[in-house]
């Protein structure tokens, strides 16, 4: 995991760069599950592949391995969608966060 500003937040994610160092971006956005193993795994076969694969925690490293924990509360689907359209700005953000890891 890594942290990155963007617009004046501190963004923690998890980042997979390919062996030489550089590649075309993709942004990895996980279920509602939280950013779990499978997602991190996802970013590393991304990078074998030579992409920069970045997936960003939305949940805050809230992560669940049920679908009743998560239903309980509903304490990581309602996570990061406060405020309708702000989700929209957030990816944005996230996207353009690729070129700052200066890879």
């Amino acid at each position: 995991m890594r942290e990155f500003q963007a617009d004046g937040r501190t963004i923690s994610a998890y980042l997979a760069v390919p062996e030489h160092g550089s590649g075309p971006g993709v942004l990895v956005l996980h279920a509602w599950w939280g950013l779990t193993e499978p997602f991190r795994q996802v970013c590393d076969r991304l990078a074998e592949a030579g992409f920069v694969a970045l997936a960003p925690d939305l949940y805050r490293g809230k992560t669940t391995a049920s679908v009743e924990e998560a239903h309980a509360g509903r304490r990581l689907r309602a996570g990061p969608v406060r405020h309708p359209g702000r989700g929209d700005r957030r990816r944005r953000d996230l996207l353009r966060l690729l070129p700052r890891t200066g890879l």
